[in-house]
């Protein structure tokens, strides 16, 4: 099968199914399901249990704090102290209620793909990409600049299907990724590694000093050998896998956050399809902390591609996850 046409057939299976399973079960607001908005009101805004003003109020969101604000729900248009708004669902902290849209403002969507990607979300965008500037072997920091990407627009007509557009990137334009929705300066330095899908098996560990502190990621877990005797691979499962980020302050400070726990089994010979993998680690915002590009799997087949950012960290977190999509194998 032609690896284009079975590759776009795969996604639009995809996305059928999705929208499927969505309309087909309850749906749960939650940080990762919908748009970032911030609170504009000076003295605060009240989340409340039910989309009405003499509800319950079940909690008081701060001035200039972000909450999410999940799709499938919107009121109808209101006037309340004299603004224009809807009630919006919302999620803030774990908990979940009816905020009133005329006093937050919502935020640039945030994307950020690999250039192998398609973006088939179907509308033009405007992407920058980050790029490599100095060569490097992925231990060592590394300089990347933040430059505008001409993008492809593509239209595939299949037999009985309505056209289906998507975005794509010249062969020859081969940033590291690429992002929207994230402030960034264009002709600066970016320092940052680009690990290149990089594992790390436990006690292994990568390295990078930002302007802020030093940041120190490395792997935790048992590993289960073999002895079935079935199989050639001499290691049959990595188990209680943990990845680790900690952080040291120039002030001597430090701080542990886990990314990730889980039980990743091998697939072939000395090698895991599924399990965390890195792609790049920097500052692409240039607050001084730590930004990361990971890749997650639990089977050898889909991959979520999932991309940290630390000026949308919540207290007590080094970052925060902003963007996540799926990227499957095709035929």
């Amino acid at each position: 099968m032609n690896l284009l046409k079975g590759k776009m057939m795969i996604v639009i299976a995809l996305l059928m199914f999705g929208q499927l399973t969505v309309f087909g079960q309850q749906y749960t607001c939650s940080a990762s399901a919908g748009i970032s908005y911030l609170v504009t009101a000076a003295s605060g805004l009240s989340m409340r249990a039910e989309p009405d003003l003499r509800s319950v109020k079940i909690k008081a969101v701060p001035f200039g704090k972000e909450v999410v604000v999940c799709p499938e729900f919107a009121g109808p248009a209101e006037h309340i102290e004299g603004t224009e708004g809807t009630w919006l669902r919302t999620y803030y902290r774990g908990e979940e209620g009816y905020m009133f849209s005329g006093f937050m403002e919502a935020q640039p969507e945030v994307k950020v793909v690999l250039p192998e990607s398609w973006l088939d979300d179907g509308r033009e965008k405007v992407y920058q990409g980050l790029y490599r500037t100095e060569a490097g072997d992925g231990f060592t920091e590394e300089s990347f600049e933040v430059r505008s990407v001409n993008m492809i627009t593509d239209t595939v007509q299949i037999i009985g299907e309505d056209p289906y557009t998507y975005q794509r990137i010249a062969v020859d334009d081969r940033p590291v990724f690429l992002f929207a929705g994230i402030e960034a300066g264009q002709n600066r330095n970016i320092k940052g590694k680009q690990l290149d899908h990089k594992f790390l098996y436990p006690g292994e560990s990568v390295s990078l000093t930002l302007d802020n502190g030093h940041y120190h990621i490395y792997a935790k877990g048992r590993v289960l050998e073999n002895k079935t005797g079935e199989d050639i691979n001499p290691i049959s499962m990595i188990k209680n896998y943990e990845l680790h980020v900690r952080r040291s302050g120039h002030d001597g400070d430090r701080e542990d956050q886990v990314v990730y726990k889980m039980d990743i089994p091998s697939w072939y010979m000395d090698g895991y399809l599924g399990g965390v993998f890195i792609h790049w680690m920097g500052d692409l915002d240039e607050d001084g902390e730590l930004d990361l590009l990971l890749s997650k799997s639990e089977n050898p087949e889909c991959w979520d591609i999932i991309f940290f950012l630390s000026s949308k960290a919540e207290h007590g977190h080094f970052f925060k996850q902003v963007t996540k999509y799926q990227e499957c194998g095709g035929c």
